[in-house]
């Protein structure tokens, strides 16, 4: 077992460094610079807004930029259930949302673009079929 020189815990021979202290140091770093750290991660995501676009599109559905324009012009900007164009907007900065990624959470499969509204529901009533055909039915019940 060796001792550290900067706090006097015991730690084995295997580690050239103090585990501990190292441990403390980095989150004493860390708590130190934090409002520099903070303003840098602000100030890269206030400039790299097409970036974290691509790279959200890449991990989260599998497709590229290009891909979702596509998608995009195939449906002519609008949504692919309600045919209209996305109105929600984001309280942060005001701008209308762009159409969202639907995709088959089963199979990861990316089915087109849809408002929030549109998504929303659809999610709601858990993708099912059934649920769907109901729900039309009731609607045609209920507004002749």
């Amino acid at each position: 077992m060796k001792i550290c020189r900067w706090a006097k815990h015991e730690y084995e021979e295997t580690f050239k460094r103090c585990p501990i202290c190292i441990k403390e140091r980095r989150i004493e770093t860390d708590l130190k610079h934090k409002d520099k750290r903070d303003k840098n991660k602000k100030h890269w995501r206030d400039n790299n807004k097409k970036r974290i676009k691509e790279i959200t599109l890449k991990y989260r559905y599998n497709i590229t930029i290009e891909h979702y324009n596509l998608l995009l012009k195939e449906q002519n900007n609008v949504c692919a259930v309600c045919k209209r164009p996305e109105t929600k907007i984001y309280k942060k900065t005001n701008k209308v949302m762009d159409l969202q990624v639907d995709h088959n959470h089963k199979t990861g499969k990316v089915r087109g673009l849809l408002c929030s509204d549109c998504n929303i529901s659809y999610g709601r009533i858990k993708e099912s079929e059934e649920a769907i055909l109901n729900l039309l039915e009731y609607h045609i019940k209920h507004n002749v």
